[in-house]
């Protein structure tokens, strides 16, 4: 009887435990990135990056978000540094920055925090110490980008776009995440537009001061591309003849 009455009060307390429970447990849905838009520009061999964000809040988001959080990739020799965050008309957002030999973490605090139902802008701002190395006449710019940690609401093109300036006197080549948007020119110095579906790691751009190179990596992968097509198209194409003509053959030693 002591057991049973034992069990009972044991089932009973776990009963109000799982009642409880239930909001402290609750499946919580992260804000999501809106859109991202960054201004990079070459300066010897550094990178100087700003970035702005839009971060919106869904309804399934439990209570305040009082961090945002990013990441950023080390690729180069040396992490960002220099990192600071503010508000869209000038005011300073706290920010915390933690960096080990592959990454840099950096957490910024908004002025309110971001509640169900609301938007949250801002703008980050780094420097990335020997982004920018020469070979021959060849300038290769590897700029990681200070990426949230948010996923995109919506992955189309447009959600990130991204304008690199390169160095005087350089033309662009080519680059990564993707075929540029557009390449144009500002301030006698060319500017590369990029335009993906979610914030990258890494931006890449390689350009020259010399003729460009007939064969590049992005024309090799292209031409991959359209030999593995050919030869598929081709494959397809002689696998229905021989389909034929087996059925043609069959069909002649029925009759």
């Amino acid at each position: 009887m002591m057991i049973v009455r034992g069990a009972g009060v044991a089932v009973a307390v776990l009963a109000a435990l799982a009642i409880a429970a239930p909001p402290a447990l609750a499946a919580t849905t992260p804000p999501s990135l809106s859109s991202g838009a960054a201004d990079m520009r070459v300066e010897g061999d550094s990178a100087v990056v700003e970035l702005r964000y839009v971060f919106t809040a869904g309804p399934g988001v439990a209570g305040p978000v009082e961090t945002v959080p990013f990441t950023a990739l080390r690729f180069g020799p040396e992490p960002i540094s220099e990192v600071h965050a503010r508000t869209l008309d000038g005011r300073p957002l706290h920010t915390t920055v933690a960096a080990d030999d592959r990454r840099t973490t950096v957490h910024v605090a908004p002025q309110v925090p971001l509640a169900a139902g609301q938007e949250l802008e801002l703008v980050l701002g780094y420097r990335v110490a020997r982004a920018a190395r020469t070979s021959g006449d060849e300038l290769i710019c590897e700029v990681p980008v200070l990426a949230p940690q948010w996923a995109p609401a919506d992955s189309t093109p447009g959600v990130f776009t991204a304008n690199l300036l390169l160095a005087p006197g350089y033309d662009y080549v080519e680059g990564f995440p993707s075929t540029p948007a557009r390449v144009s020119r500002q301030d006698g110095r060319t500017l590369v537009a990029f335009d993906v579906s979610t914030a990258p790691a890494l931006i890449r751009a390689v350009s020259t001061s010399g003729t460009p190179a007939v064969l590049t990596y992005d024309r090799i992968a292209q031409g991959i591309i359209v030999v593995l097509l050919i030869g598929g198209i081709a494959g397809s194409y002689l696998h229905l003849r021989a389909s034929t003509r087996r059925d043609s053959s069959a069909a002649g030693r029925s009759s």
